[in-house]
């Protein structure tokens, strides 16, 4: 990949991507951010806590290469992980349980209008 000409510190060229910085609301009405590609799977972890995570992980039989994660990682870096492997499985053809939600494809549609102070708006910074 090339780097912009008077930047030496791009490592991930933003402009190909879109990342939807959402506004929501935590369990205890605090006006929180994330950062989130829009997917099924990010909107169906939306706002899940770490237990939550952790029945995502059983429900959808990932113990055995997660369970030390979960024990181990902060809540953000756990959540990741699980949704990248998550969206692996839903690649391969396999429905995957998250919460209430059953994911087939990822583009499936999610309601989280509940959660979503304003939905979609700026862009986001990618890490």
């Amino acid at each position: 990949m090339k780097k912009a000409k008077n930047d030496t510190n791009v490592v991930i060229d933003t402009s190909k991507y879109d990342y939807k910085t959402l506004r929501v609301r935590d369990r205890n009405g605090k006006l929180r951010h994330s950062v989130s590609n829009g997917d099924a799977v990010s909107l169906a972890m939306l706002n899940m806590d770490h237990d939550a995570l952790v029945n995502v992980m059983l429900a959808n039989k990932l113990e055995d290469r997660f369970s030390k994660h979960a024990k181990t990682l902060n809540h953000g870096h756990f959540r990741m992980i699980l949704g990248q492997a998550l969206r692996a499985l839903v690649r391969r053809g396999k429905k995957v349980k998250i919460g209430k939600h059953r994911i087939e494809a990822l583009d499936q549609k999610i309601d989280v209008s509940k959660l979503l102070a304003i939905v979609e708006g700026k862009k986001g910074k990618a890490a």
